[in-house]
């Protein structure tokens, strides 16, 4: 039997939540990862919460390409071993990187130095961009 893609393995947690693509996104996001401060090295807990806020912005800046309508979706799963962050929104084509392209380098060069894997993917329902970093 097949398991959904969000639903943690063993010994793995998992918390999500769907924002509205608005200013406050990336703070919602933030908050989501400061909700496991107590679990997570301090160093990994501030990497978390830099990279969850520019994959966020970045699917806001995004807008040209994604549904007017569309809400953001953030999901962190944990385990013992390292942290994934994922960040999904609805678009009628791939809305990583944002249309401004300088803003979309940047952020994704702080996810390129500071993430120990990360990738985008195309959904049936949108565009997902995530990142795990080693705990």
């Amino acid at each position: 039997m097949s398991r959904n893609a969000l639903e943690p393995a063993r010994g793995e947690e998992l918390i999500t939540c769907t924002c509205a693509p608005d200013n406050m996104a990336p703070a919602r996001g933030r908050m989501l990862v400061e909700s496991w401060t107590a679990k997570l090295d301090p160093e990994v807990l501030q990497i978390a919460r830099l990279l969850v806020s520019e994959l966020v912005s970045l699917s806001i800046r995004s807008q040209d390409h994604a549904r007017a309508d569309s809400d953001v979706e953030v999901s962190l799963k944990l385990n013992p071993w390292r942290m994934r962050i994922e960040v999904m929104r609805e678009a009628a084509r791939f809305i990583f990187p944002a249309a401004d392209a300088e803003t979309a380098d940047l952020s994704l060069s702080l996810v390129d130095e500071l993430a120990d894997r990360w990738g985008m993917s195309r959904t049936s329902n949108g565009t997902v961009c995530w990142l795990e970093i080693n705990c």
